[in-house]
């Protein structure tokens, strides 16, 4: 027999509950509490199990694809949201992506820029 495999390096990620449907693929902690922030403030409607994206913000996702798809996109904010919400968000998003680049995995990673 070799010698015992090194151990791997811990990193700061929660790991998703056994019965997640995410398994166990890390998490960034700061990434999560954005995500759950988003569906207190009602990024998504309905029922455990019937959750759908909120109607307001399907044609923002929509956005994001062509320009994930490599289009161009033009936003306009008709009505200026909650200044102190809006700066929250985007704290919690910068810290997601502070938090999310320190894991092994892309998928992980948020950035927004306002």
């Amino acid at each position: 027999m070799g010698a015992p495999a090194a151990p791997r390096p811990r990193n700061r990620t929660a790991r998703a509950a056994p019965d997640s449907p995410h398994g166990d693929v890390p998490r960034a902690r700061a990434l999560a509490d954005y995500l759950a922030r988003g569906r207190e403030l009602g990024a998504v409607e309905g029922p455990l199990g019937a959750r759908v994206l909120n109607p307001a913000l399907r044609p923002v996702l929509e956005a994001l694809h062509h320009v994930l798809a490599g289009g161009e996109v033009s936003v306009h904010i008709l009505q200026r949201g909650n200044a102190d919400l809006v700066d929250e968000l985007n704290l919690r998003a910068e810290r997601a992506t502070e938090e999310s680049s320190t894991l092994d995995t892309a998928d992980d990673t948020l950035s927004a820029t306002v």
